[in-house]
């Protein structure tokens, strides 16, 4: 059988939507990639920023903040058994430490150390202050009222 060597207007048409198909394709591909690009490229902007904030919190002396989140490793039984030693805590850094309430866990600096109990008493008298209580039963209440610019942030979450 002999073979037409002439195209078609039909054989045209089906050519020219192909070649549309396939710009439409290039286009979305060329569009997914930058997208994902995009992405990436925050994602490691972030987590360069992340890195260099904790190295100049850790020279500082400060604890890493991320978005106002710090982790804690609970060191003592004195949170046993809600916190076992050895747990990773994460907690935010509170807006206003003095609106905080009975059963919120707070970890704060005292005397050179950082300590992670519950408050079980809003003291006011003249000011806020805050008895607190490791949630060991043989734990007694901590002997120093303790005063909202000395908490560092509030218990949020158990992470292991």
């Amino acid at each position: 059988m002999k073979k037409n060597k002439y195209t078609t207007e039909k054989d045209i048409e089906l050519l020219r939507i192909e070649i549309e198909e396939a710009k439409r394709t290039n286009i979305k591909s060329k569009r997914n990639k930058l997208v994902k690009f995009a992405i990436y490229t925050l994602i490691y902007l972030l987590l360069f920023s992340t890195l260099i904030s904790v190295f100049i919190s850790k020279h500082s002396g400060e604890t890493p903040q991320i978005f106002g989140y710090q982790l804690y490793i609970i060191r003592s039984a004195s949170m046993s058994p809600t916190l076992e030693t050895g747990s990773i805590i994460l907690s935010k850094k509170p807006a206003d430490a003095t609106t905080l309430k009975v059963g919120d866990i707070v970890t704060f600096s005292q005397a050179e150390a950082i300590i992670t109990h519950r408050i079980i008493e809003v003291v006011n008298e003249g000011s806020i202050k805050y008895r607190t209580k490791g949630d060991n039963p043989s734990n007694t209440p901590d002997v120093n009222l303790l005063s909202p610019e000395n908490i560092k942030a509030v218990f949020v979450m158990k992470l292991y």
